[in-house]
C-alpha cells in the first residue's frame, strides 16, 4: 500500500492604575449616588485588568510546565494548574480570549483524565469513546453509521450518472472492471515513479491556483517562498522522502500498481493546500498546541476536498469521477472500520464490502482493512469530523440565507486552527452573528482581503477524504519533485 507518513509560584502582577477624581464644579456638589457609581466603574476596571493579567501569567506558567514534563505525570501537572486557575480567577471578569484559553485548558484536563482512567482501569474502551478522543465529538454510532451508508449510496449514484448513462451494470461489476484496467497505474520503473511524482506536483500547482476561491490566500500560506526538494532512496523497499520547510512527504513507490492515477489530484488536495497542510500550519494558542484532535485536521481535509466541486476548474466529468472514486473508497473504509469494531466483522466481510464499493486495487484495500483493524477510528474519525463541518455549514447557510458566503465560512473555520468542536461552534456562531449585523448595516465585506465566490453556484456531488492517517504533503508552491538528487533551481 502506498503509505504517506507524516511526522503550557503564582505570579501576581498589577500595574498601578491611577484614576482621576471627577472634575469639581463648585459650587455644584456631586451627589453621593453619582460618586459611588463612578468609584464602582473605576474599581471594576482595575479588577478586570488584574484578573486578566493574572490569568495570562497562570496560563503561560501552566503551558511551560505541561510542555516540559513527560507523559508519565502529564495529567498530574495539568490537574494542579487547572485547579489553581479555577480557584484563583473570576472567570466572568476575563476577556473573551482568556476565557477561550481557560476553556481549552478545561478540555485538555478532561481529555487527559479520560486517558488516565482508561489506562488505569484496564477495561476495554468503547468505540464511541475512541471516536470522542479522536474528534472531540460524542456520536450516536447508529445514526453515524446510517449517515455514512447514505453518503456512500449518494456517491455511488453520482458515479453511475457520470460513468454509466444507462445505469444497467451493477456498481460492483463496474468497479471490478475499472480495477482490472491496467492503464490506471504507471509502470513499476523509475520512469513510472518519476511520472507519478510529476503528476502529483501538477495537481498541487493547479489546486494552489484556485484554492483562494475557497479559502483566503492569507490563511493558506500562498505567499511562502519556493522550496527546494531533495529525493533520497531508502531501503528496504523503494521509499522516497522529500523534506521541505520542515515538512516531510514520504511515499512508498515500490509497487506502482497500488497507486491508481485517478487519485493523484485527490491526494494533492487532501494532504496539500488547502487541506491538511493548511490546517496544520496555522499558528496556535499556547494551550491549544497541547491538545490533540487527530480527526479534526483530517476531517477538514476531507471536507475541503468535497467543496472543490464549487469551483469551475474541477467540474470536468473525469475530474469529478476521480474524486468520487476516492470518496467511495474512504467512506466504505470508514463503514468497515465501524463494523469491524462494533459488529465483529471479519476481514473477509470487510473486504467483500469495500471491494464492492470502490475500484481501488485489492491489495491496497486489504492493507487498509488491516490498518483499520489495528487502529480503530483511523477512517471513521475523519468522516465524522467532515460531517460535523458540513452540518455547521448548513446551519450557517440556514441562518444567513442568501447572505451566506462559503469563502467567509471557511475563513472563520480555518483561521483559529484545530479546536474542539464545541469551541468551533462558538466561532461559527460568532461569525454568523457578526455577519448578520454587518449585512443589516449594508456591509457584506466581512473579509475584504479574500476573494469570494457564491457558494450556491457550480454545485456538484460532495467529494473527498484522505486515505492515510499520518500524511502531510508539502506546500503546493513547488515546481518539481525528482527521484534522485536536487532539482534544478
Amino acid at each position: 500500500m502506498a503509505k504517506l507518513i507524516l511526522n503550557l509560584t503564582l505570579l501576581v502582577l498589577l500595574t498601578a492604575c491611577k484614576g482621576r477624581d471627577p472634575v469639581r464644579r463648585d459650587p455644584v456638589r456631586l451627589n453621593t449616588q453619582t460618586q459611588t457609581a463612578q468609584q464602582s466603574v473605576r474599581t471594576m476596571g482595575i479588577t478586570e485588568r488584574f484578573e486578566n493579567k493574572l490569568a495570562e501569567k497562570l496560563l503561560h506558567l501552566a503551558f511551560q510546565e505541561i510542555s516540559n514534563n513527560g507523559a508519565s505525570n502529564k495529567f498530574a501537572i495539568i490537574d494542579i494548574h487547572h485547579r489553581k486557575l479555577h480557584q484563583s480567577i473570576e472567570v466572568t471578569k476575563l476577556s473573551a480570549s482568556n476565557q477561550l484559553h481557560l476553556r481549552l485548558l478545561d478540555y485538555l484536563w478532561e481529555s487527559e483524565r479520560s486517558r488516565v482512567h482508561i489506562s488505569e482501569s484496564g477495561a476495554p474502551v468503547s468505540y464511541a469513546e475512541k471516536l470522542r478522543l479522536e474528534t472531540s465529538l460524542y456520536p450516536d454510532l447508529e445514526d453515524f453509521t446510517a449517515l455514512a451508508y447514505e453518503k456512500l449510496s449518494s456517491v455511488h449514484a453520482d458515479i453511475r450518472l457520470l460513468s454509466q448513462p444507462d445505469q444497467q451494470t451493477p456498481i460492483a461489476t463496474y468497479f471490478r472492471t475499472r480495477r482490472e484496467d491496467h492503464e490506471n497505474a504507471l509502470s513499476n520503473t523509475n520512469a513510472g515513479r518519476q511520472r507519478y511524482l510529476d503528476l502529483l506536483v501538477d495537481s498541487l500547482l493547479t489546486i494552489e491556483k484556485f484554492a483562494p476561491s475557497l479559502v483566503g490566500g492569507d490563511l493558506i500560506g500562498l505567499e511562502s517562498e519556493e522550496f527546494t526538494v531533495e529525493g533520497v532512496e531508502k531501503s528496504p523497499g523503494r521509499i522516497f522522502s522529500y523534506r521541505t520547510d520542515n515538512k516531510m512527504l514520504s511515499i512508498d513507490l515500490g509497487d506502482m500498481s497500488l497507486l491508481p492515477l485517478y487519485e493523484t489530484e485527490s491526494l494533492a488536495i487532501y494532504y496539500g493546500m488547502p487541506g491538511m497542510y493548511a490546517i496544520s500550519s496555522r499558528p496556535l494558542l499556547e494551550i491549544q498546541s497541547l491538545i490533540s484532535i487527530p480527526g479534526y485536521s483530517e476531517g477538514w481535509a476531507a471536507y475541503i476536498t468535497a467543496n472543490l466541486g464549487h469551483l469551475p476548474a474541477f467540474q470536468h466529468p473525469d475530474t469529478v469521477l476521480s474524486h468520487l472514486y476516492f470518496e467511495a473508497m474512504t467512506i466504505s473504509l470508514a463503514i468497515a472500520d465501524i463494523l469491524i469494531h462494533t459488529e465483529n466483522w471479519s476481514d473477509d466481510q470487510a473486504m467483500e464490502f469495500v471491494t464492492a464499493s470502490s475500484p481501488y486495487p485489492l491489495k491496497r484495500l486489504q492493507r487498509s482493512v488491516e490498518f483499520a483493524r489495528k487502529k480503530p477510528c483511523a477512517f471513521s474519525a475523519p468522516l465524522l469530523a467532515r460531517l460535523q463541518l458540513e452540518k455547521l455549514q448548513e446551519q450557517s447557510r440556514q441562518i444567513l440565507k442568501q447572505n451566506f458566503d462559503l469563502n467567509e465560512f471557511h475563513h472563520a473555520v480555518l483561521k483559529p486552527g484545530p479546536l474542539p468542536f464545541i469551541e468551533l461552534e462558538r466561532v461559527v456562531k460568532d461569525w454568523t452573528n457578526r455577519k448578520k449585523i454587518a449585512d443589516h448595516r449594508g456591509n457584506t465585506a466581512i473579509n475584504p482581503e479574500a476573494r469570494l465566490i457564491n457558494s450556491d453556484e457550480h454545485k456538484l456531488p460532495e467529494i473527498g477524504m484522505g486515505i492515510d492517517q499520518q500524511t502531510q504533503l508539502p506546500s503546493a508552491v513547488c515546481t518539481h519533485l525528482c527521484l534522485f538528487g536536487r532539482p534544478p533551481r
